[in-house]
């Protein structure tokens, strides 16, 4: 878990003792809002900034593409020698 987090994670269990301690349906939308932000899944950065290097992805990322091409072998002759020929 990341420190934003257990940060959240500790406001909802502070606010959840309070709702228990003080009625106000302020309490009781907080403890919702913070349950629903809880649920969503941790986002992953896509790049980073870094201020001498510039940015970067994330993850790595590269373009593979053949370095060969795959054709027929071509025959090769020896030239004629034109003064004998």
């Amino acid at each position: 878990m990341t420190d934003l987090r257990q940060a959240a994670q500790q406001a909802l269990e502070a606010l959840i003792d309070a709702a228990n301690v003080l009625s106000a349906p302020m309490f009781a939308d907080a403890v919702d809002a913070l349950r629903e932000a809880l649920a969503q899944p941790e986002q992953e950065p896509v790049a980073y900034y870094h201020p001498r290097n510039g940015f970067y992805w994330a993850k790595p990322t590269s373009i593979f593409a053949p370095t060969a091409v795959d054709v027929p072998a071509l025959p090769l002759y020896a030239a004629a020698d034109r003064n004998n020929g």
